[in-house]
């Protein structure tokens, strides 16, 4: 007893101390468990499935009791009311006549006594008989008569309930139905309602334009100044203009409520609609609900009369029906059961059979440790013989897995008639030849060939035969041949292909063989180099070869066998048909992509010509001064070649003029009259006396002679002067042309630009590029400097040069820093920098207007309507500007940098990252003094920055750096419409009534329905970034960053 529970501690210890083997040992004991756990609940189901039809089985006994009870006691009434009419005297009658009749009857026989007696004996039998069958069927009938009338009173008294709760489901259907046609006819009535407004807030849209095109109109005249108009009313009236533009700007602040009132009661009836939608939705579910309700109903209610007919009438039938049921259910659960108990004792069977295996391992190498060192087993011995046997457990269940995979092949190849190596072998035989299979493709070759060798070894064992028989061998003999042939026992192999190609000649239809040993003996022989033979074995097999896969490798090998023997045509000819019969499905999914990038492209190519390109003139800023600096000389040049002709002309007058005062002077010398008639002294006709007209012609000679020389002066400083310039311009045409060089140009193409501004007061008249009186410019920025180009043809008009302090004695020109912010109003151009300050230039002028300097930090953003600016900075703050750059008020709140602003009439909004500040400018009635300014609201987006802003009175549009677009209900401080229109970054935006216009930096102009929030149309064609858009009624503008303009018109 001692020696046993010595020997479990043991056990037990020596599997403790298995600890490289414990998670696998763990894991099928886990699986052993789980298995026992569904056991259990196989178990679970079948007692509480037992239990069920018990308890079934028990009230169908109730109920044949209660109607064996309701049949005695029937039969007990029968027999009273028997009882009771044979003490009647009709009954007592009714025997002696029966008696009389018989003996009358029996008295004409001539028998004996005791005849008659038994005669008589046997009558009563009979009359007996005939009464009690009587009486049973009187009870029977008088049972069925009961039962009748009971199952009409119940037949009755449910067919009431039934017919109550039928109409309770036909009345809850046609409330639904009635509620889903009131429901349609609310959502058909929202479309029209949505329309009436969409077509009102076009009206306010058009009445907007017509205000601020009216308000432009009168904003050159003095504010004292009389405006006559028709706009405010039907007829024309005078006002003085301040109280004329304050009128305007009310109503169009009216308008802007009106739109942004009407877009949210659009919005709020597209949440109705699908509000409506959904409770339709819900409706029908509810109505299909109840409809498959009372299906069920009925169904139900037919079954449950024909089960109580059936309960009532037939219990036995009922009976043996769910008996069957039951034992169908449980034979089912029993046969689960069996299975995985199979399963469980295999498991269970392996992993003793493991664990008793380490264990003797074990404890082999405690008690033996000495003699296995001896042995040279050394110290990984032990762990080496575990693998090999871990090896060998998972390759046997391979084998297992594998030969179960192939029953159904086997099972229709059997159907067929076919003999499979089961059918020849056995379960062993083909067990032995799924494990060599197995092992060869893991590239065991010498475990894979003593498989192999067992398997012939039986073949020829069990003298096997038939065609069968030998496919089989000649299967097994090219295993062996190609185990050798990768074991570079190469003579074996030729001596085993050999065998193969002999079997295979033993019958007609073992072609694949045949070719299987024709390829195993050409890749021994390329093995031996000699590629002679190896070429004669492959060409043979090529017209046997029905296999598309085996005729690639043929020819593989004949490349190679030819390229040894150096026969480049017959190598390249083997190499073609190599290429003809190669994979092309990577090449046809590669074509196919390159045909979706086409199709891509031809999309964008075909968005893009429906718009008309404008390139922005590239040009250098030393190009511009240069083109300016040749501009001025030349202009100097032509008013000096002009000057030079003038001198010219007047010398050669002087000259003529002095040949006539001589020649006058010597006719008056010649002269013999005292007087003389002149024209040259008072320029008229006179007599003056001769020595006084010589005087005088004297002083005038003397006098033209000055004027000759200094004229002669003037001409070589002219002449000078215009060589100067003459050498002047040519130095500078040098030097534009070095500008010019394709290096340089080729720079300037790559040039991108920072910041671009269109026109604000052309947008909002609605003529974005400026035909009818606007302006047709639009302004640039890149590095310092600011380029105004014409719209039209791109060319360059003004550059607004930057400086360089220190550079020069007074003040600075431009900008000593990169512009950051750039803003286009009317003939003004606004720019911010880093240096912290903003310059304002002319476009008449082209100069600087002035300069203004109040922020800390770098300009971000610039907003100005001509009567005020505002610049918001990365020092946080916000300044009001007067029109002329005097600072008016700062205001602070932002914790950020401040990045866009937009301004109204009385109110203007700025962002912050991702919060927007909106504000209200509180003004002095007399004067329109803006006195303060405070906070009204404060919204903050959720997730995301906004990079772009659109403000209204009542609402915000605004674009962030996820590609949303976003209408915002200022009251609220929510957001009303979400759309994501970019897949980056929202650069700007311009919104009317229903629509807005944005780009982003995906290169793309999305136009969005913000009342619907969806994308209406998507225009590609930019091949960069995009900076600026706008919109008007005939057409789109969108600029890049790549100074590339294009023009999208409406329809196309």
């Amino acid at each position: 007893m001692t020696s046993s529970i010595d020997k479990d501690d043991a056990m037990k210890a020596s599997l403790h101390n298995l600890q490289a083997d414990r998670i696998p040992l763990i894991q099928r004991l886990n699986q052993q468990f789980v298995i026992e756990s569904r056991f259990d609940a196989y178990a679970n189901d079948i007692q509480s499935l037992g239990r069920k039809n018990r308890a079934l089985i028990d009230s169908i006994d109730g109920q044949q009791s209660r109607l064996r009870a309701m049949q005695s006691m029937l039969h007990q009434t029968a027999d009273n009311q028997d009882i009771t009419s044979r003490r009647s005297p009709e009954n007592t009658s009714s025997a002696p006549i029966q008696e009389q009749d018989e003996s009358a009857a029996s008295g004409n026989t001539k028998d004996s006594s005791s005849l008659q007696n038994n005669n008589i004996d046997t009558t009563r039998r009979r009359n007996d008989a005939n009464y009690s069958l009587n009486t049973q069927q009187d009870i029977s009938i008088h049972r069925r008569e009961q039962r009748n009338e009971l199952n009409k009173f119940q037949s009755v008294s449910s067919e009431d309930k039934a017919d109550y709760r039928r109409s309770q489901f036909l009345h809850r259907i046609a409330s639904i139905e009635q509620t889903i046609e009131e429901l349609k006819a609310t959502k058909d009535e929202i479309p029209g309602q949505q329309a009436y407004l969409t077509r009102k807030m076009q009206r306010q849209q058009q009445r907007i334009l017509m205000l601020k095109s009216e308000i432009e109109r009168v904003s050159p005249l003095e504010d004292s100044a009389f405006v006559s108009s028709d706009l405010l009313h039907a007829c024309t009236q005078t006002f003085t203009k301040r109280h004329f533009v304050r009128r305007l700007q009310s109503e169009m602040t009216s308008c802007r409520e009106t739109i942004a009132a009407c877009r949210e009661e659009i919005i709020s009836m597209n949440t109705k609609l699908a509000s409506i939608a959904a409770d339709i939705a819900k409706k029908r579910e509810q109505l299909g609900e109840r409809k498959a309700a009372l299906l069920q109903y009925d169904k139900q209610r037919n079954i449950v009369s024909k089960m109580r007919i059936v309960v009532s009438r037939e219990p036995e039938e009922l009976k043996k029906h769910y008996l069957l049921l039951w034992k169908k259910e449980v034979v089912e659960h029993n046969r689960i059961r069996s299975t995985l108990e199979s399963i469980a004792a295999s498991i269970r069977r392996r992993q003793c059979k493991t664990a008793w295996k380490h264990w003797t391992r074990l404890d082999s190498k405690s008690l033996n440790h000495s003699n296995v060192k001896g042995q040279g087993g050394g110290i990984g011995t032990d762990d080496l013989l575990l693998q090999e046997a871990r090896l060998k457990d998972n390759i046997d269940e391979s084998s297992a897995i594998l030969r179960k995979l192939l029953k159904t092949v086997e099972r229709d190849e059997q159907a067929t008639g076919t003999c499979t190596a089961e059918n020849l072998l056995g379960d062993e035989g083909e067990a032995i030849l799924l494990k060599g299979d197995f092992l060869f493709n893991a590239e065991h070759y010498e475990a894979s060939l003593k498989c192999f060798e067992r398997v012939e070894a039986m073949i020829s064992s069990h003298r096997l035969s038939g065609t069968a028989a030998i496919e089989l061998a000649a299967t097994v003999v090219n295993k062996i041949g190609r185990i050798h042939l990768a074991m570079q026992a190469i003579d074996l192999a030729i001596v085993y292909f050999g065998r193969n190609l002999s079997l295979a000649h033993e019958e007609n239809n073992l072609e694949t063989h045949q070719v299987s040993a024709l390829i195993g003996l050409s890749e021994c022989y390329m093995q031996k180099q000699d590629f002679r033979y190896a070429c004669d074995f492959l060409l043979q097999s090529l017209p046997l070869i029905c296999n598309e896969d085996r005729e690639k490798i043929v020819y593989s090998l004949l490349q190679q066998c030819y390229e040894h023997m150096n026969k480049p045509e017959e190598a390249a000819f083997y190499s073609s048909k190599l290429h003809d019969m190669r994979d092309t499905r990577k090449e046809r999914v590669e074509a196919a992509f390159n045909k979706i990038d086409s199709l891509r492209q031809r999309l964008i190519d075909v968005s893009a010509s429906n718009s008309r390109v404008v390139n922005i003139q590239a040009s250098s800023t030393k190009r511009v001064t240069l083109a300016k600096q040749m501009k001025a000389k030349e202009e100097e040049l032509s008013d000096a070649n002009r000057a030079l002709r003038d001198s010219r002309e007047f010398s050669s007058q002087l000259e003529d003029l002095e040949h006539e005062i001589i020649a006058e002077m010597e006719a008056a010398a010649n002269a013999k009259k005292n007087r003389i008639i002149s024209f040259r002294i008072h320029d008229s006709s006179q007599e003056i006396k001769k020595k006084e007209l010589l005087f005088r012609l004297g002083e005038k000679l003397n006098m033209t002679r000055k004027k000759q020389e200094e004229c002669l002066y003037e001409i070589a400083s002219i002449e000078r002067t215009a060589r100067n310039l003459h050498d002047d311009l040519s130095d500078l045409q040098e030097e534009a042309a070095v500008e010019e060089r394709p290096l340089v140009e080729r720079v300037l193409e790559l040039r991108s630009y920072r910041c671009v501004a269109m026109n604000a007061s052309n947008t909002a008249l609605g003529n974005i590029t400026g035909d009818n009186g606007g302006v047709e410019y639009v302004a640039l920025s890149n590095g310092k400097e600011c380029y105004i180009h014409n719209m039209h043809s791109g060319e360059l008009e003004t550059v607004f040069m930057g400086d360089v302090e220190g550079q020069h004695v007074g003040p600075l020109v431009g900008h000593t820093s990169t512009i950051t912010a750039l803003f286009f109003h009317g003939t003004r151009v606004y720019t911010g920098s880093t240096d912290a300050s903003i310059i304002c230039w002319g476009i008449k002028s082209t100069e600087k207007l002035f300069q203004s300097k109040g922020h800390e930090g770098a300009i971000t953003c610039i907003f100005s309507d001509g009567t005020k600016t505002l610049s918001g900075a990365s020092d946080k703050t916000i300044i009001v500007w007067s029109p002329d750059g005097l600072l008016l008020h700062r205001i602070t709140g932002h914790v950020g940098g401040v990045h866009h602003i937009q301004c109204g009439v009385s109110w203007f909004a700025s962002s912050s990252y991702g919060t927007i500040f909106v504000w209200e400018m509180i003004r002095r009635n007399e004067t329109d003094e803006i006195v303060r300014i405070k906070c009204r609201q404060r919204l903050t987006l959720s997730q995301g920055n906004v990079t772009a802003l659109q403000f209204s009175e009542s609402e915000l549009v605004t674009g962030d750096n996820m590609g949303y677009l976003k209408v915002w209900n200022i009251k609220s401080e929510e957001a009303i419409t979400s759309v994501k229109a970019h897949q980056s970054a929202v650069t700007s935006l311009q919104v009317d009534a229903t629509k807005a216009v944005s780009c982003g930096m995906d290169m793309i102009v999305q136009v969005t329905d913000i009342i619907q929030g969806h994308v209406l149309q998507t225009l590609r064609g930019h091949s960069a970034p995009i900076f600026a858009v706008a919109f008007d009624q005939r057409q789109i503008v969108s600029f890049s960053s790549d100074g590339e303009i294009r023009f999208w018109s409406w329809g196309r």
